[in-house]
């Protein structure tokens, strides 16, 4: 993968992945460093958390639907899977 993307970015996918195969549910990294977050607009549905600026790894609960509140927001203790979508500057700079 380095040779792909550049070790740093390598190495912080790597680093992401170890943080998600350990966690029990996504609560588990949400104030882990990477800025885990859910994405609105066009990434609606899915959620991502940082690379190398401005990479991110975007993802997908496997939970359908996601579990909320009342208020809409998404029960991160509730998710228990995902599955990696692809890494992309979504942001198109």
């Amino acid at each position: 993968m380095p040779k792909g993307v550049g070790i740093n970015r390598a190495k912080l996918y790597n680093r992401r992945l170890g943080d998600l195969q350990r966690a029990y549910t996504l609560e588990g990294v949400r104030y882990l460093p990477g800025h885990y977050h859910e994405f609105v607009g066009n990434y609606k549905g899915k959620w991502g958390c940082d690379l190398d600026q401005p990479y991110r790894l975007v993802f997908e609960p496997h939970e359908s639907p996601v579990p909320t509140h009342e208020n809409g927001q998404s029960i991160w203790m509730e998710i228990m899977g995902i599955e990696i979508i692809e890494v992309t500057n979504y942001h198109g700079k």
